[in-house]
């Protein structure tokens, strides 16, 4: 018994020994007006924290590096006009960025490919020439309250396309305004879209492209020029969401097997709910004042269900929506 100690407590001190040490080769760069950073990030190792204070920096890019925090205090910001994305990550892994500005890229404002835990928090991207925030073929990622502000394409897309599909997400409690396609567009599965707010986008305000198992709940989105929520995977739930005066469809369902329930949709310039897949639960929806219909069915199938939707007008007319 005492041996067992003994050997238990000599692996438990070399180990506090060896977090000590690993605690104490991690340092802090600091970044001034008119320094280096790429070159502070090129030097920094695993562990490190790059402060970057007040001032204006060239574009950045980190490839193949792990573990490192670049933190922005004061208005730092990245210039990227003279440059295709202000910063860019390629096959990185638990990089954490915060508190930057990034603006005026002639692409995308951050650009992540094949990274795995990347977190972008508290950044502001300003007038990107294609998607605010991108992440491509991408996992784990943490994209958490960020401002995008005008431009070219969506505000924040994670994929953009169904070929480079991003699983495991958290999209959360970001700012989208004045993007002239989607406000959040998701290629991929297990993607968590809560608490963002979309004003005055094109297209549609959260997409859905592909996948499965994602959800999208308690956004706001408002004034905006096209679907409120357009959802093309199957398997999804969209739950609690607030929708203002889209110009189309409140919600739109074109595939299968999803939950849309508890959602408040008012004037929507279309139909406040329209599902055109099969399987679906729309349940405990509240819609007003729809241009068209509060709840349309156009898939021609008998197996979505309907239940406890607070809706006047249904297309087709025989459509079932029972209280309870």
């Amino acid at each position: 018994m005492s041996t067992r100690t003994r050997t238990v407590g000599a692996v438990a001190v070399f180990a506090l020994g060896w977090i000590f040490a690993g605690t104490a080769s991690a340092k802090t760069i600091t970044v001034k007006d008119g320094g280096n950073l790429q070159a502070a990030i090129d030097g920094a190792a695993a562990g490190d924290t790059i402060v970057v204070k007040k001032g204006t920096y060239a574009p950045v890019a980190l490839t193949g590096r792990a573990d490192l925090k670049i933190r922005g205090v004061g208005k730092a910001v990245v210039d990227g006009a003279a440059a295709s994305n202000c910063l860019q990550l390629t096959n990185c892994q638990r990089i954490v960025v915060t508190g930057l500005t990034l603006k005026d890229s002639q692409l995308s404002g951050i650009l992540a490919t094949t990274c795995d835990a990347v977190t972008i928090r508290s950044c502001t991207v300003l007038n990107a020439g294609d998607e605010g925030i991108e992440f491509s073929s991408c996992e784990n990622t943490v994209i958490d309250k960020n401002t995008i502000d005008k431009t070219g394409d969506d505000g924040i897309a994670v994929s953009d396309g169904s070929g480079d599909q991003s699983n495991h997400s958290k999209i959360t409690k970001n700012k989208v305004k004045n993007v002239p396609d989607g406000g959040i567009d998701v290629n991929g599965s297990d993607n968590l879209i809560s608490g963002n707010q979309v004003r005055d986008s094109k297209v549609n305000g959260v997409l859905v492209q592909s996948g499965t198992r994602n959800v999208v709940e308690k956004n706001k989105i408002m004034t905006m020029d096209g679907v409120g929520i357009d959802v093309r995977g199957d398997g999804n739930t969209v739950r609690s969401n607030v929708i203002q005066k889209p110009t189309g469809d409140g919600i739109y369902v074109g595939s299968n097997t999803n939950v849309i329930t508890k959602n408040v949709v008012t004037k929507p310039g279309a139909a406040g709910i329209h599902v055109d897949g099969g399987a679906n639960e729309v349940t405990k929806n509240v819609i007003t004042k729809a241009a068209t219909f509060d709840l349309k069915d156009s898939s021609g199938l008998t197996t979505n269900t309907y239940k406890a939707n607070k809706a006047k007008t249904l297309d087709p007319p025989t459509l079932s929506n029972p209280k309870k």
